[in-house]
């Protein structure tokens, strides 16, 4: 990780963290808020990117394309690569476990939500407990916003942020009590770990399966 360097000299600190993602609209749109969420960095300048050409790519391609950035990339353009991707269901994507264990391999970073980005999202309103489609999240996930189709609210989903990580977290345990582990962790997000690393913490990694 790079971002030590910048601390030289009067200016602030800068971290810059490039992220992949499955999503085409709703992922980067969550994205650009972070962005501009002055509470993020704890005093540092945080810097989010997010290639729109990888958009839309299925997972193991996604972290493929993460790990073909990070290798041809010069170090001091990033501090670190995550990919954010959905495990779907019912039918899940195609090599999960492949494509995790090529991102860990490789010092790449993955927040993955199972069955999908949305129940992220859900969580700012509201616990859920029990599994889920991508559909059914989706449906919920309507009726708990008031809102159809890919926007959201940008300020209402900064405010409640620590709600959802509390839920992701408390999701996490019940799954680890249960035994349960990736790709059968539905419902999960691992959202809220990209969220601390976007506030400073560079520790916390999410365990590989």
């Amino acid at each position: 990780m790079n971002w030590t360097r910048r601390r030289n000299g009067k200016r602030p600190p800068v971290r810059i963290i490039q992220v992949f993602t499955e999503g085409k609209v709703t992922e980067p749109e969550y994205l650009d808020a972070l962005k501009a969420d002055p509470a993020l960095g704890h005093g540092e300048e945080v810097r989010i990117t997010c290639p729109s050409s990888h958009r839309g790519m299925q997972p193991l391609p996604l972290v493929q394309a993460a790990v073909k950035y990070r290798n041809e990339a010069n170090p001091a353009e990033y501090d670190e690569i995550w990919c954010l991707f959905d495990v779907e269901a019912p039918r899940a994507h195609p090599n999960l476990l492949q494509a995790v264990r090529l991102a860990d391999g490789n010092d790449i970073r993955c927040a993955v939500s199972n069955p999908c980005f949305e129940l992220w999202l859900l969580l700012h309103h509201q616990e859920h407990h029990s599994h889920i489609s991508t559909q059914e999240t989706r449906r919920l996930l309507t009726a708990a916003s008031g809102r159809a189709g890919k926007g959201i609210d940008t300020q209402w989903y900064r405010e409640h942020r620590d709600q959802a990580g509390q839920r992701a977290r408390d999701l996490r345990d019940e799954h680890t009590r249960n035994g349960t582990r990736f790709p059968m962790d539905n419902p999960s997000s691992q959202m809220d770990l990209f969220i601390t690393a976007v506030e400073g913490d560079l520790t916390l990694k999410p365990e590989s399966p």
